[in-house]
């Protein structure tokens, strides 16, 4: 996802698989990629297009969740049922040589 030339292509890609864990963690597949997006990102930028305008905040009258409480609120909706299938784990917490910057 660190590549400028496929780097859009492998976002749409991880989305697309992120929608492949257990349900009902797959509902939470655009916040988990993007996630995952921001852990491998150079680009800084791209965290402030998901902070939302306090105008923005204001029109919908609610308070702002951030992208991390969002996945959180999955995880923990998606356990109550039992544990996450290793797949499905594996694919949110990633062991991987991801480091943070």
């Amino acid at each position: 996802m660190r590549s400028p030339i496929v780097s859009n292509e492998a976002f749409e890609t991880m989305v697309k698989l992120a929608r492949c864990t257990a349900p009902p963690l797959c509902d939470w597949a655009l916040d988990i990629s993007t996630a995952l997006r921001l852990i491998v990102t150079d680009e800084v930028h791209l965290l402030l297009d998901l902070v939302p305008s306090v105008a923005e905040e204001e029109v919908n009258e609610r308070p702002f969740r951030g992208l991390f409480e969002r996945i959180l609120e999955g995880l923990s909706v998606s356990c109550k049922s039992g544990a996450l299938p290793v797949d499905s784990f594996s694919f949110v917490f990633p062991v991987s040589n991801y480091t943070l910057k």
